[in-house]
């Protein structure tokens, strides 16, 4: 038997998926990260826009700055080009200590795998 193509469109495309955006308290990141940093350039953010599994964020998210953490480091040396290294980073709470200057360079999230942390209150 033939099976006709579907013609009609379903609109996953339109569709506008939700993130919830947590809030960086002690609880939102693991004891233990791994991050990728320049090896000129300690601390280079990255828009969102540049992220591929984030496009279906809205426009306003999309302008942000974020850094990219990572839950094991073979994850994150997967992701990671020759110019670049992965650091670990065992006290996470260096995020919170640090939030002020991480918001006067612009970057207001952290990506963590599928999560959307917020460093903005």
């Amino acid at each position: 038997e033939e099976i006709a193509p579907l013609l009609s469109s379903f609109g996953f495309e339109k569709q506008e998926q939700k993130v919830d955006c947590k809030n960086l308290d002690s609880t939102t990141l693991p004891e233990i990260v791994y991050m990728i940093v320049d090896k000129k350039v300690e601390l280079e953010p990255q828009p969102i826009s540049e992220l591929p599994e984030w496009g279906f964020l809205p426009d306003s998210e999309l302008q942000r700055s974020a850094i990219l953490l990572f839950a094991n480091q073979r994850t994150a040396k997967r992701n990671c080009s020759r110019n670049q290294k992965v650091i670990k980073i065992e006290k996470t709470d260096v995020f919170k200590i640090s939030k002020s200057y991480l918001l006067s360079k612009g970057i207001t999230r952290l990506i963590l795998e599928d999560s959307l942390i917020s460093l903005e209150n």
